[in-house]
């Protein structure tokens, strides 16, 4: 299911409603569907962030936006350590591919036994099923006090010189904290170039591309960081933590380096000439 603005659409608060109450229940569909509960609970996360950066691009449009982006943020979050479990095993199978599979196996072994799961998930799950039928609820009324790309241009010019400043400081400084940052401002930007994109898909898509590459990366550099801060409380020989942090630490490295040379390629423009040269596709979109 697209998460995007049709080429065709014309009342900018009618769309927004139609992707806002969709998302929402593409999330409830998977948190009260018969799948895996971690891979329910990926999807719906996502979906949570899919919709909060909706909601910080058309928000100066939108009254009560920040109330919704905070609604939305706090469910998700009352879940984020059921989900962080099943993410540590995703990325321990990043770091230790192949051979080193098996020189690690216990360590995965000590993950999985961590990942197991607790007597509260079921209540857990069931309160973020019930903030994305409110959300349902109350999106059906939403009514935007701008039109056309006036709704988009103010978030999206905010967001994309967020991300870029989140960018600097992470070079700056290369703390955890500031790729941190810089990861959850990519991926607003990357998810509101995708809604977007139908306006002129052939010159959208590398841009989309690249900054899905940008905050997927910082996804995966920050699941390290969270996997390199687990490693002292798990039962492992010291040699053995020591040697799988070491591996960690190299591909952390390496992912750092890339994500800031596609970030500086994402970001060659300013938010004002992005924003000004979108507007002018956004015109264009019915030819």
């Amino acid at each position: 299911m697209a998460f995007a603005y049709k080429s065709s659409d014309r009342d900018v608060t009618k769309a927004t409603r139609r992707l806002a109450t969709r998302r929402a229940a593409h999330a409830l569909a998977a948190l009260t569907g018969d799948g895996a509960p971690a891979e329910a609970l990926h999807t719906a996360r996502k979906d949570a962030k899919k919709l909060r950066a909706l909601l910080k691009l058309v928000g100066p449009a939108l009254p009560g936006s920040k109330a919704e982006n905070v609604a939305l943020r706090d469910a998700a979050r009352a879940v984020s350590a059921l989900r962080d479990r099943a993410a540590m095993l995703e990325a321990f199978d990043r770091v230790a591919s192949g051979a080193a599979a098996a020189e690690f196996a216990a360590v995965r072994a000590a993950l999985e036994a961590r990942a197991a799961p607790t007597a509260d998930e079921d209540a857990l799950v069931a309160a973020f099923a019930t903030a994305f039928t409110a959300l349902i609820r109350r999106a059906k009324k939403w009514k935007l006090k701008r039109s056309g790309f006036d709704a988009f241009e103010p978030g999206l010019k905010d967001r994309f010189g967020r991300a870029a400043d989140a960018m600097a400081r992470a070079k700056r400084s290369g703390s955890a904290e500031a790729f941190h940052d810089w990861r959850k401002q990519a991926k607003v930007h990357w998810f509101q170039a995708g809604l977007l994109a139908p306006m002129a898909p052939a010159l959208m898509a590398p841009h989309v591309a690249l900054a899905e590459d940008v905050a997927e990366r910082l996804g995966e550099q920050h699941d390290l960081v969270n996997l390199t801060d687990l490693l002292p409380t798990l039962d492992l020989p010291g040699d053995l933590r020591a040697d799988f942090a070491d591996a960690v630490s190299a591909q952390r490295r390496a992912l750092e380096q890339h994500t800031l040379i596609q970030g500086a390629r994402l970001h060659a423009d300013s938010p004002k000439a992005l924003a000004r040269r979108w507007r002018v596709w956004w015109d264009l979109r019915a030819a």
